[in-house]
C-alpha cells in the first residue's frame, strides 16, 4: 500500500511539473490550427498543416487521459 501511495505522489508531482508545459503546447497548437483555418481553408497545404496540428493536439490529450487513468489505477 505504501508503494502505491508513493507512486501516486510521484505521479502528481510529475503532472504538476509538466501541466504548464502541456497547457502551453495545447494553446500553441490551437493557435496554429486557427491560423491555418483563417489563412487558407481552400489551400491544400494549410489543410495538411491543420491536420498535422490536430494530430499533435490529440497526442497531448491522449497523454493527459492516460495519466488520469494511471492515477485512478494507483488509487
Amino acid at each position: 500500500m505504501r508503494n502505491d501511495e508513493n507512486s501516486l505522489n510521484e505521479l502528481k508531482m510529475v503532472m504538476l511539473h509538466y501541466q504548464d508545459d502541456l497547457n502551453f503546447v495545447m494553446e500553441s497548437i490551437d493557435m496554429e490550427i486557427n491560423n491555418c483555418e483563417r489563412l487558407g481553408t481552400d489551400d491544400t497545404l494549410y489543410q495538411h498543416e491543420r491536420a498535422y496540428h490536430k494530430g499533435q493536439l490529440a497526442m497531448v490529450e491522449e497523454v493527459l487521459i492516460l495519466t488520469e487513468q494511471m492515477e485512478r489505477g494507483i488509487r
